[in-house]
């Protein structure tokens, strides 16, 4: 059955060439969609305006202007709403700079019809996803039962994307991103818009899914001597018997934290994945692996082997760091403040929070090593304390200044025995001091002695180390300026001094957000 006209997907062409509208019309005859015309910037504007817009396309050539120069006059009525540029030359810096200014997808003329097909799928994907609320089982958030994803910039976009395309997939999926950029809240969007979606959501942790318990509930019986599951027929009656992976068919499952999962656990996994079976019975379950370390590293590593990762990487979903999303900080300060007010008694009859343009700016000069999860956490904060209103005084300073002293990205280190070589173990005598020249060979000739097998590990961290100090000897211990001319993030320096160097260089965790140093 057709859907009505006023639930039907809107797209607003803005083109001065009458033939467009008419060979957009014709393509999308059979799509159960509302096309809109306008020829002017103005008529696009005022449409977009007086009513709700899924997809925009948008000339660059118009009478009254350049459709580049007003992007941000469109967004500025819905600032989720995808637009399709359309541009002379593909590549162009024309192209390049509407993208920057908010554009969803830009398109050369000629028009390719199948790849503005393909566009505008993308588009109305990534309109319903941003419009869906992600469903939080309540027990696990003590604010609301729901929350939506936010973002426009081109990584989200990207992970939009992928949400559209694996969601009818029944392959696992990879979600990889560090701690607390919502690797759990993609998880479950991919879990609702896909075919399990009529099965329950449940989440794991690696160290939950490595107890043998956990193995016992979800996989059954296991063999003596072998890793392979059994479920013996007559055990079936026996609730105690059924594995949790057999009795929860239809959902999905997550695993979080895989960075360490031991070498048995891979090969478990793997066998399900290559089989969905479990000893001889089918089950049919979407699984949802998640790692804060880019799995590539990983399996460079020796942590993840190479057939699980052969097996995964075709899909895999990369979610970006908040520092890599500069475009989309606004937006989400804009989000939760708004999330908090609707949810806390003590913001009832004040009115929307407000967020002052010297506190933006502080926070979008703040690298948020933890991510999302750290901007919520200092937006609450401050907003208990100032009731209301998020200005850039000491209260916000002090919540960042807090947040920065908290690495919320540590590297990872084995926990399991079976998934850690011996040769880990090795320690090297070798000494490097700043201003002599380094004996690489005799390095490498104590390692080989020692039985390394992780020379390139061992090289670059003492290289790193005497790099450091050097750097931070020339900027005089100024950190924003080291990681300027070191051409890393400020919380890359700091996970790194963090290993050793800040107690021998005398500085302090905090010394990114000294007065002054946050505009250098």
């Amino acid at each position: 059955m057709s859907s009505s006209k006023a639930d039907r997907t809107r797209l607003l062409i803005v083109d001065d060439d009458l033939g467009m509208h008419t060979l957009v019309r014709d393509l999308f005859a059979d799509k159960s969609m509302n096309i809109l015309c306008a020829t002017t910037l103005a008529e696009g504007l005022k449409l977009a305006s007086q009513q709700r817009i899924d997809v925009v396309l948008l000339d660059h050539l118009l009478p009254d202007g350049q459709g580049i120069d007003h992007i941000s006059e469109f967004i500025a009525h819905d600032r989720l709403l995808p637009i399709l540029y359309i541009t002379a030359q593909a590549g162009s810096k024309t192209a390049i700079e509407a993208i920057k200014r908010g554009a969803f997808e830009y398109l050369s003329k000629p028009i390719d019809f199948k790849l503005l097909l393909q566009r505008v799928a993308e588009a109305i994907e990534y309109r319903h996803l941003t419009r869906l609320p992600v469903l939080v089982d309540i027990a696990s958030s003590t604010e609301s039962e729901s929350d939506v994803l936010v973002g426009r910039c081109r990584g989200m976009q990207e992970v939009y994307k992928s949400i559209g395309r694996m969601s009818s997939l029944r392959s696992p999926i990879l979600i990889e991103g560090e701690i607390g950029t919502g690797k759990e809240m993609i998880a479950r969007a991919i879990h609702q818009n896909g075919s399990h979606a009529s099965g329950g959501f449940r989440k794991i942790s690696c160290n939950e899914f490595e107890d043998s318990q956990m193995q016992i509930e979800l996989f059954g019986e296991m063999h003596s001597n072998t890793l392979a599951p059994e479920v013996r027929p007559s055990d079936r009656p026996s609730a105690k018997r059924i594995p949790a992976l057999l009795d929860c068919s239809g959902g999905t499952l997550m695993i979080d934290d895989i960075d360490n999962l031991s070498v048995a656990g891979q090969s478990r996994l793997l066998r399900f994945f290559q089989s969905n079976s479990i000893g001889g019975l089918s089950a049919d379950i979407r699984v949802i692996l998640a790692t804060s370390s880019p799995i590539r590293e990983l399996v460079q590593s020796g942590r993840i082997r190479n057939d699980l990762f052969y097996f995964l990487s075709p899909f895999v979903i990369r979610v970006p760091a908040l520092r890599d999303r500069q475009e989309d900080l606004e937006l989400l300060v804009s989000h939760f403040i708004q999330r908090i007010a609707h949810v806390s008694s003590a913001q009832q009859g004040q009115g929307p929070p407000r967020v002052s343009s010297a506190a933006l700016q502080l926070l979008k000069e703040y690298d948020w090593p933890g991510n999302i999860a750290e901007l919520k956490s200092v937006l609450q904060g401050v907003l208990t304390e100032s009731r209301g209103a998020i200005l850039a005084t000491d209260a916000l300073r002090r919540f960042l200044q807090a947040s920065s002293s908290i690495d919320s990205r540590p590297v990872a280190t084995p926990t399991n025995s079976q998934s850690t070589p011996a040769a880990v173990q090795t320690t090297s005598t070798y000494k490097f001091e700043v201003g002599q020249v380094w004996d690489l060979k005799a390095f490498v000739d104590e390692q080989v002695a020692l039985g390394t097998e992780r020379l390139y590990e061992q090289a670059v961290e003492l290289l790193d180390s005497q790099l450091l100090k050097l750097v931070l000897e020339h900027t005089s211990g100024n950190r924003v300026k080291a990681a300027k001319l070191l051409g890393i993030t400020r919380t890359s320096l700091r996970r790194k001094m963090n290993s050793g160097l800040l107690t021998e260089l005398g500085t302090d965790p905090s010394d990114d957000l000294r007065p002054g140093n946050e505009h250098e």
